[in-house]
């Protein structure tokens, strides 16, 4: 997840930031979605993609950094993992 977290809201978001504006955070969400989609997650999951992706990019922005971010992305995963484990 800290790659992911790095390429599509490090990289990505604030390289098209500069250039696009907030229009960034859309655009960063439609691969990260994609690569939810081809990795085979359950088109439950993916429709959530659609809203955390923008949410999770305007988090970056405001905080200027991806590690907020990768704490939360991991979290979530360790809880699903939880849910699925015990649940």
């Amino acid at each position: 997840m800290v790659s992911w977290e790095f390429l599509f809201r490090g990289y990505l978001l604030f390289a098209l930031e500069k250039r696009m504006g907030m229009l960034a955070v859309v655009v960063q969400m439609v691969p990260f979605a994609m690569m939810h989609i081809v990795s085979g997650k359950p088109m439950s999951e993916v429709y959530f993609t659609l809203v955390s992706g923008v949410l999770s990019g305007l988090l970056v922005l405001i905080c200027r950094s991806v590690w907020p971010m990768v704490l939360i992305h991991a979290l979530g995963a360790i809880l699903l993992d939880i849910f699925i484990v015990y649940g």
